[in-house]
């Protein structure tokens, strides 16, 4: 039975957590029938509002590098047999991407109690929703590039008017990168092997941030449903 996972991203309740996982996971599972029902894991960390926005970004976008770290753990408990979609919201992206990096350096120094990343032999999806992450991340010389190495499919979903994300640079004055949730990136960063799709919901969400507004759209609930699980179980 495939996993499921679906990181949030910042200023969440638990409870709105809890109740937005469980409405992707209904949305996913209606958009794609066929095949056994994923389990669904709702990967839920500190991210209530704290403060006025700049300085409550500055401080999640550092607590999603901490946070990243059990993620990975959890990550490493997963049979690498087992078919695996993540789909990641805002900060979640960078969580996920952060996690990644983690399970490939821990191979690297021989941790028999972690599950590799770049060579499980089960299928791996990853959907990024509005990816609070530098646009860079995925680049040949990006620091989240060996996240690429695990992957069968990456579904990019961007908001090229989004009012959050466009204060990305200032969250990091050491990097003053662009959010890949912003301004996207090229197809020819990634592998032949990877199935690649990338949309721009500025037309359906506006300048708005907020998960609810993808998922309420019939369009991009198909588009992440399917980035998610379509082919997931196939050998």
């Amino acid at each position: 039975r495939p996993l499921l996972i679906f990181i949030h991203g910042n200023r969440y309740e638990s409870g709105s957590a809890k109740s937005q996982g469980v409405l992707l996971a209904r949305h996913v599972s209606a958009c794609c029938p066929e095949g056994p029902a994923p389990r669904t894991l709702i990967f839920s960390w500190p991210s209530e509002q704290q403060g006025i926005l700049l300085k409550d970004g500055r401080a999640k976008y550092e607590r999603a590098f901490v946070d990243a770290h059990y993620l990975a753990w959890l990550l490493g408990q997963v049979s690498p047999e087992r078919p695996l979609a993540i789909v990641a919201y805002s900060f979640g992206a960078l969580i996920a991407a952060e996690a990644t990096e983690d399970l490939v350096e821990a191979n690297r120094c021989g941790r028999a109690d972690i599950q590799p990343w770049s060579t499980r032999p089960g299928r791996t999806h990853v959907v990024f929703v509005a990816p609070a992450l530098r646009c860079d991340a995925l680049a040949p010389r990006g620091p989240y590039r060996e996240m690429v190495d695990g992957l069968e499919r990456f579904t990019l979903v961007i908001n090229s008017r989004d009012d959050a994300l466009r204060f990305f640079p200032l969250l990091d004055c050491d990097m003053r990168a662009d959010a890949l949730g912003y301004v996207g990136m090229p197809r020819r960063w990634l592998g032949d092997g990877i199935d690649f799709s990338a949309t721009d919901a500025a037309g359906i969400v506006g300048r708005n941030h907020g998960l609810p507004l993808y998922l309420a759209s019939p369009v991009l609930t198909r588009r992440i449903a399917r980035g998610a699980l379509e082919g997931l179980n196939d050998e």
